[in-house]
């Protein structure tokens, strides 16, 4: 987004192209958190146009914390004071932690951005909902359907046809082949694989290595 302002210079008159940028807090200061503020500063690097103003934490202690150089706000609460403030990335690796976060804030009337690091590619011809995270070296191929809230860590890969439901999480290095169907909460472990059109189901955990060969 930009907006247009005129300045004068000297006698001659020009328009000048500011940049306006989205205020933006992260809600959580753990591990994922703060990957989350190393992946905006990367897209921010790359020209995304957010100001990340620090982090919220549900731990009221933690207020008034420096964390990885941005100070910790408050909790969530801290929203409600701050209206101008409707976008929000959900720095909570859980997957049902993040559910429960997701739909408390939602009620707040806040947003949740797509967050994509400039390393990580993505078919253009697939779909991506709010709040999804995808980050460094990731690679969605072709079709593939991510909803709300889904986060695909690093170097991770969805092949094509995939469809990944709200909240799915793939820790670093899972491996998903063609047509793979993760439904709602689904969590694979690190390095994780699955075969072709295999299905996991509503929060079924995966473990770290594992290969899931059928549904």
């Amino acid at each position: 987004m930009h907006r247009d302002a005129w300045r004068s210079v000297g006698r001659i008159s020009c328009r000048v192209i500011v940049a306006v940028r989205t205020d933006i807090v992260i809600l959580g200061t753990g591990g994922h958190g703060r990957e989350m503020r190393d992946l905006m500063d990367a897209m921010i690097t790359d020209g995304a146009p957010f100001r990340l103003l620090g982090f919220l934490d549900d731990d009221a202690t933690r207020s008034g914390d420096t964390v990885n150089g941005l100070p910790v706000l408050g909790t969530r609460a801290w929203l409600a004071m701050n209206a101008s403030v409707r976008q929000v990335v959900v720095g909570i690796g859980s997957p049902a932690a993040r559910r429960r976060a997701a739909i408390d804030l939602a009620a707040l009337g806040v947003q949740f951005p797509v967050l994509r690091h400039p390393s990580a590619q993505v078919g253009k011809y697939g779909t991506v909902a709010s709040g999804v995270v995808i980050a460094a070296g990731a690679v969605i191929t072709t079709n593939v359907g991510l909803a709300a809230h889904v986060h695909v860590n690093v170097t991770s890969s969805v092949s094509h046809d995939c469809v990944l439901a709200e909240y799915v999480t793939l820790a670093p290095g899972v491996q998903l082949a063609g047509g793979v169907r993760l439904s709602a909460g689904a969590d694979l472990g690190v390095g994780a694989s699955v075969l072709p059109g295999v299905q996991v189901g509503e929060w079924c955990v995966v473990g770290a290595g594992a290969v899931v060969t059928k549904d």
